[in-house]
């Protein structure tokens, strides 16, 4: 539909004000970009949209590929469309709440874009702050796949693939950006145990079939996933690798009662390192220093991230 409308603008030698603004200062591209309409967002990016204008939010075309749902293939076109110095004042725009859009990048569980910024100018992470609790928060609710029974396995694996990103850049995490993540696993439901994947589920015909079909990467499949020892399944799959399969067509999978299923004990392999890490200096604080490393590594391979995210709550109050 954009393309016939240009075309018949150009039939008739009318020009087409493609920066027009709305009351909220909304050009077409923002729009566009907004109501993730891809296709007619590259259309605009082709036709010449300025993609430095603001709406009243502060908020660049960059910034709301930023906080949608769009992978890292929409962000490759603005950049191949868009000259040099115009991008590097788009990836260190901020809006009027101050926020780049690596920062949303992040908050939106985003790690294609966060990678491919990373990649292309927004490596700079000295000045970077980690999104606060209430904007992860506030941002993964206004997603629609929040409200899937899966949606945890997109948030636990979306969050921890851009953190390791960043990380892998030289950007240090926090505690209190660690307990933030935490406490937002919390609030969304990525806590499960992988008993929870009842082993009766297994004897379902239509259930071990349905598994076996779906590959978390390619020659291993989902059911064979599950069904690994917890140690050994957490070295089987990248947080990234994680990611992806959550965006596949397990995300489609319509049968509710499996999905839950394998998403609790999914999100506990995925989750349990993080929550292990960033537990152990809390652990060695309550008991004040008195046992070793090795020790508390102990203790706290027997506790629940539940367990492991009070000690830290405690230990922060």
């Amino acid at each position: 539909m954009a393309e016939l409308f240009f075309a018949v603008n150009n039939k008739k030698q009318q020009p087409v004000q493609i920066d027009a603004r709305d009351k909220s200062g909304n050009t077409p591209l923002h729009l566009a970009l907004d109501y993730c309409l891809k296709f007619t967002a590259e259309i605009l990016l082709r036709r010449g949209a300025d993609v430095n204008l603001v709406n009243a939010e502060g908020l660049t075309p960059l910034h709301i590929i930023c906080r949608k749902d769009y992978d890292a293939e929409l962000v490759k076109i603005f950049f191949e469309i868009t000259d040099d110095s115009q991008l590097k004042q788009q990836i260190n725009a901020v809006d009027k709440k101050g926020r780049t859009p690596l920062q949303l990048a992040v908050a939106n569980l985003l790690p294609d874009v966060v990678e491919f910024l990373l990649d292309h100018g927004a490596d700079d992470l000295s000045g970077f702050v980690f999104p606060s609790e209430s904007d992860l928060n506030e941002e993964f609710e206004l997603q629609d796949y929040n409200i899937l029974s899966d949606s945890p396995l997109r948030l636990a694996s979306g969050m921890l693939a851009c953190v390791e990103l960043l990380e892998k850049r030289g950007f240090q995490l926090d505690r209190s950006d660690a307990l933030a993540i935490m406490n937002v696993f919390a609030k969304h439901n990525v806590f499960g145990k992988p008993t929870d994947l009842d082993e009766s589920c297994f004897d379902d015909e239509s259930f071990a079939r349905e598994t076996k079909e779906i590959e978390v990467r390619p020659g291993l499949s989902l059911y064979d996933f599950v069904r690994s020892p917890p140690e050994e399944a957490a070295k089987l799959l990248t947080y990234m690798e994680y990611f992806r399969f959550s965006r596949s067509k397990y995300s489609q999978y319509h049968r509710q009662g499996p999905r839950e299923a394998c998403t609790a004990p999914l999100c506990q392999i995925l989750s349990r390192g993080f929550f292990q890490r960033w537990s152990m200096d809390p652990v060695m604080e309550l008991i004040c220093y008195q046992l070793p490393i090795l020790c508390c590594d102990m203790i706290i391979q027997q506790l629940s991230n539940k367990d492991l995210l009070n000690i830290c709550l405690a230990l922060r109050a």
